[in-house]
């Protein structure tokens, strides 16, 4: 019974640094990566995107793709690089 409990308490702790990427070499790239999700205009495109997807799913917003590409390019206007409109064809 202690073997199996010291290894279900091994499991968990290993599933923790997984997650963490403590140990990892892309810790500083995940350290790196949840520092630019928290500036400002990042954080704050994320949560308008995030509102747009929970306005689709409760189809308060009509999902055809060339309604959510206006939406989407409303938000961010480089959201989709250089993608020619082809309404301006």
């Amino acid at each position: 019974m202690q073997e199996k409990l010291s290894a279900q308490q091994a499991i968990e702790s290993n599933q923790a640094e997984m997650r963490s990427l403590e140990y990892s070499p892309l810790y500083t790239f995940k350290q790196r990566y949840e520092e630019l999700l928290r500036q400002p205009e990042i954080a704050g495109t994320l949560k308008q995107l995030n509102q747009l997807r929970e306005a689709i799913l409760s189809e308060d917003v009509e999902p055809t793709l060339s309604n959510v590409r206006v939406l989407m390019l409303q938000i961010d206007e480089g959201i989709f690089g250089f993608v020619p409109n082809p309404e301006q064809s």
